[in-house]
Formats: C-alpha cells, sequence, structure tokens
C-alpha cells in the first residue's frame, strides 16, 4: 500500500492570511484616497490662484485705463468716480468681455450671496439703466475697497467731488487667505492741488505699511 502525502493550509493560516489581505487593502486604499484627496486640494488651489490673477489683470486693465471724464449736477461739473468700502464706479473704454466697443461706466461691488459675500462686476453704456452683470469672485469672508488719496492718506469713502484717487487696493480675505490688490489711477484732478510737502519716501512709506 502507498502513502500519499498532502500538504495544504489550515483554516488558521487562511483565516490570518485573509485578514492580512484585508489590512493591506485598507491600507492601498487610504493612501489612494489620501493621494486623490491631495491631489483635489491642489487644483483647487492652482484655480484659486488662477482666479485671482486673472480678477487682478482684469480690474488692472479697467482701472489704468479708466477715464477722467465728468458729470453735470445741479450746474457743477463732477468727477465720474464714486467709491467706499462696498463698491467702486468709474469710466473705461476697456470692456473685460469685449462685447461692445466704447465708454463704458463700470462697477464693482460687494455683496451678499449664498456662499458669503461676492464681487460683482457691471458694465453699461452711459444712458442705459440696465447692463452686463456677472460675478467674478465669490465665497469671500471678507471684502473692501480703500483709496489712496492726493493727501497720501487711505480712505474707505473717496469723497473727493472733483478728483481722482492715486491708488485703489481691493482687500480680500477667504480663510486664512489675505490678499491686497492694488491698482494704479493714472487721472489728473480736475482742480489744482497744493500737495502737502512730501519728506523721504512718505508716499511709499504710507503704501507698505497698508500692504503690511
Amino acid at each position: 500500500m502507498r502513502l500519499h502525502s498532502q500538504k495544504g493550509f489550515t483554516l488558521l493560516e487562511l483565516l490570518i492570511a485573509i485578514t492580512l489581505l484585508a489590512l493591506v487593502s485598507v491600507i492601498l486604499v487610504g493612501a489612494v484616497r489620501l493621494g486623490m484627496s491631495s491631489v483635489d486640494r491642489a487644483e483647487a488651489k492652482v484655480e484659486e490662484i488662477q482666479r485671482l490673477r486673472g480678477l487682478y489683470m482684469n480690474m488692472k486693465r479697467q482701472i489704468t485705463s479708466l477715464v477722467p471724464s465728468t458729470m453735470h449736477r445741479e450746474g457743477k461739473r463732477y468727477a465720474w468716480f464714486s467709491g467706499d468700502s462696498r463698491h467702486l464706479t468709474f469710466q473705461s473704454t476697456l470692456s473685460i468681455w469685449g462685447q461692445k466697443e466704447g465708454l463704458f461706466e463700470v462697477t464693482y461691488r460687494v455683496e451678499e450671496g449664498p456662499q458669503g459675500l461676492q464681487l460683482v462686476e457691471e458694465e453699461r453704456l452711459p444712458g442705459e439703466e440696465e447692463g452686463l452683470s456677472v460675478v467674478v469672485l465669490d465665497g469671500i469672508d471678507e471684502a473692501a475697497f480703500s483709496f489712496f488719496d492726493r493727501d497720501y492718506q487711505w480712505t474707505q469713502d473717496f469723497t473727493e467731488p472733483r478728483d481722482f484717487p492715486l491708488l485703489v487696493s481691493l482687500y480680500i480675505r477667504r480663510g486664512e487667505d489675505v490678499k491686497n490688490l492694488i491698482f494704479p489711477v493714472y487721472a489728473r484732478p480736475l482742480i489744482v492741488h497744493n500737495p502737502p510737502k512730501i519728506e523721504g519716501d512718505n508716499i511709499f512709506d504710507a503704501l507698505k505699511e497698508f500692504i503690511q
């Protein structure tokens, strides 16, 4: 009679192997999910940077194309410019949508939206009651405009009726991410100013202090 030797796994060995395989699978799935989450966060960060860069470039092009035009009210001539912490209105030759040509009244305003504050851009031809209005940035926690006047002071309420600011700033906070977007204004005042005496780099010091 011949005896055959049979080799195989015991039930305990199979259970150990299955347990180890399950643990390895859980680790691999967690690593894949973590990698995908990191990729998603990186893509979202890149997209956010691109949106802010696009917003900055569009606003810079429009504000640097500001036309120092005027309006008549009660027999007096006023600069076609107004601004406070929540809005900015001026005339520009540049439409960021490129749908029309001419002189546009451009307004940027901060308003409540479904995901927090949002920044809205509106364009219309002078005399039009309604123009094109588009949300250019949303999900904002804080936002405010500021203006650097010819007295070399920052203010959030520009009230000079016959003048334009030297700089416009847009402060944006989304979570812990804070941005100060600053735009130069190339427009002469409608009246002659007697600016204060500048000692050293006061205008640059004021700007540096504001940015910090």
